[in-house]
């Protein structure tokens, strides 16, 4: 379902957000210490830098994978190898796969880019082959970009064309195209007049 989960997502962002902490210590910009951010958990530590209405376009060459990144603020926190967006999305435009779009309230991306970690209105959006759009709900996702994996324990819905779909818990593996729904099932399915 989740066919084109980005896999290479995580190393362009952290190859950008690199490339932007030395532009801005070559350039003097000095981090914003005293302020806190109260809808994070590490809002008793001090911001390493901050950045607002950020967008980024990813452009793998090789995969030819192309993304449009944006948040309305990326912290960084001292101490901290994680990267926390507010109001994330993200959007597969690769060449030759379906627009697949994917927006959350939150996003924690790890030091190392394994793992992300969408909370607080999950929304993923991407057509089927007939050109119907899929629609996946939840409030948390958890995904394994390298492994091309996505998975949650929270209620999700998932609606298409005349199809709803409730359940607690998923996991779709990408890369075998296995999607597992994993308790309370519940399908509905209206016929088309």
């Amino acid at each position: 379902m989740l066919r084109y989960l980005p896999t290479k997502f995580s190393l362009i962002l952290l190859i950008f957000l690199a490339m932007l902490t030395f532009f801005m210590d070559k350039t003097g910009i000095q981090s914003p210490s005293s302020e806190k951010n109260s809808k994070n958990s590490n809002s008793d530590k001090n911001f390493d830098y901050v950045i607002e209405n950020f967008s980024t376009i990813s452009v793998n060459h090789s995969s030819k994978a192309h993304y449009l990144i944006s948040a309305e603020k990326m912290l960084r926190y001292t101490g901290d190898d994680a990267t926390y967006l507010d109001q994330a999305s993200l959007i597969d435009t690769t060449p030759g796969k379906s627009l697949m779009r994917v927006r959350a309230d939150q996003a924690k991306l790890s030091g190392n880019n394994n793992d992300v970690l969408l909370n607080g209105n999950v929304v993923v959006l991407r057509p089927d082959e007939n050109g119907n759009e899929m629609t996946m709900t939840t409030s948390f996702l958890h995904i394994l970009p390298n492994d091309e994996i996505a998975r949650t324990d929270k209620p999700v819905t998932i609606t298409e064309k005349n199809t709803t779909i409730n359940t607690t818990g998923i996991e779709i593996d990408d890369r075998n195209r296995i999607t597992t729904l994993l308790s309370r099932v519940k399908v509905i399915h209206e016929k088309i007049r």
